[in-house]
């Protein structure tokens, strides 16, 4: 269950990533990669805090994410937690070791699951160590899978979250009850 001040920033990350969408490479199977490295380590940035360098990267469109990923830097322009380490500047990305403890204060473990699975297409929630029901996930990715183009994928589930006070929320089809089973 979300707190409501889950809820809450939950809804000004969404809106936040819909305002953003235009200016990121949105992309199944990646978290956060910056394209090149240049804004980086011209800044000689290890310790900087990624929001500082955030207005560059979104202007230069220099970032590739996916839909968690368009969540965490909306996370950070928002709030700005994470700093720059010096494995991001070797490796180019945000893993999600990185993404996910920083993230999972707004959005919650569940919602995480969910929005991942939508986004992906296909069940991410052991990546988040939650207890599900399989018709959930199966509703997720019925719902991601509607949407072709990842950013309408995105902008759709942004949209789902503004829509449900935070939460992402898809019922779940009589099939999807059917070809599911609950376990944890």
């Amino acid at each position: 269950m979300m707190t409501k001040t889950q809820r809450r920033k939950s809804v000004l990350i969404a809106k936040d990533v819909l305002k953003q969408i235009r200016f990121l490479n949105v992309q199944q199977g990646k978290y956060l990669y910056f394209n090149r490295l240049g804004i980086m380590k011209d800044k000689n940035s290890v310790g900087e805090s990624l929001q500082s360098l955030l207005p560059e990267l979104l202007k230069q469109k220099e970032c590739t994410v996916c839909g968690l990923g368009a969540c965490f830097l909306s996370h950070v322009k928002l709030y700005n937690k994470f700093d720059i380490d010096s494995g991001i500047l070797y490796s180019k990305e945000v893993n999600s070791d990185q993404m996910f403890p920083v993230l999972v204060k707004s959005l919650g473990p569940r919602n995480m699951a969910l929005i991942e699975s939508a986004f992906e297409t296909s069940d991410r929630s052991s990546n988040f160590r939650v207890t599900r029901v399989e018709a959930d996930i199966l509703a997720a990715v019925r719902f991601g899978r509607k949407h072709r183009d990842c950013s309408k994928r995105l902008r759709a589930i942004m949209l789902n979250v503004i829509k449900n006070d935070g939460e992402f929320t898809v019922k779940p089809t009589v099939a999807d009850i059917n070809n599911s089973r609950c376990f944890s």
